[in-house]
């Protein structure tokens, strides 16, 4: 059965990039529509009146497009919508669909000094990190984090099985189309990620992120006190 309010959800978030060329259009329409983060983290952040949502490594863009066609009165006024990518030319097509909606910056999250946010979302990017990279990010994250506020972080099971090494192959196919076939890819096991976000200081949950999908991810929801 389709789901008609969600199809018309993603069509309203994948609109805003028609003025980048078909194919990045298209792109937004196939990862709105099938990759189940979108889906899931609206929970965690709707309704939200004042604060800032930070999205490091944000890509296209494609959160802050989710979010505004799910909610036009939540995410606007005193809402700041911020987001960190490393590629210029992503940065460029995340610009031109949140004109006066986001503020896109050419950064790496490694080195950034991150602004205080009320929510922080970094999906599928500390991979791509060396652990001491992956603990300088997040040790920045909690100091940007407000009182009560709420760490997003999805991350591919290391301890996945099958399912993990799925994961990992797409992934490395997506680097080598992209000229990063030996790219150095570093994941962990569940239990380790949610050590390393308590051992910060924050309150962790995970629960699994790849319905109707192939891979095997989770998605941590992790709250500062």
């Amino acid at each position: 059965m389709v789901d008609t309010a969600f199809d018309s959800l993603v069509k309203r978030a994948a609109e805003r990039y028609r003025a980048s060329g078909r194919f990045a259009w298209h792109f937004a329409r196939g990862k709105l529509g099938c990759d189940p983060l979108f889906r899931s983290v609206i929970k965690y952040i709707l309704p939200l009146t004042s604060g800032r949502i930070l999205d490091l490594g944000c890509g296209r863009g494609l959160m802050f497009a989710w979010l505004r066609a799910a909610d036009e009165g939540a995410i606007e006024g005193a809402v700041e919508l911020h987001g960190i990518e490393l590629r210029r030319d992503l940065v460029e097509t995340a610009q031109r669909a949140l004109a006066g909606i986001a503020r896109i910056e050419c950064g790496d999250i490694r080195d950034a000094t991150f602004p205080s946010a009320a929510v922080i979302v970094i999906g599928d990017v500390l991979l791509y990190f060396s652990a001491d990279e992956q603990q300088r990010v997040l040790e920045g994250v909690v100091r940007a984090l407000t009182p009560g506020g709420v760490l997003l972080l999805r991350e591919a099971n290391a301890a996945g099985g099958l399912r993990f090494h799925i994961t990992e192959w797409a992934e490395r196919i997506a680097g080598a189309f992209h000229g990063r076939p030996f790219q150095k890819l570093h994941y962990r096991p569940v239990e380790d990620w949610s050590a390393a976000l308590e051992h910060l200081g924050l309150t962790v949950t995970a629960e699994p992120m790849s319905h109707g999908t192939p891979f095997c991810n989770v998605l941590y929801v992790a709250r500062k006190a």
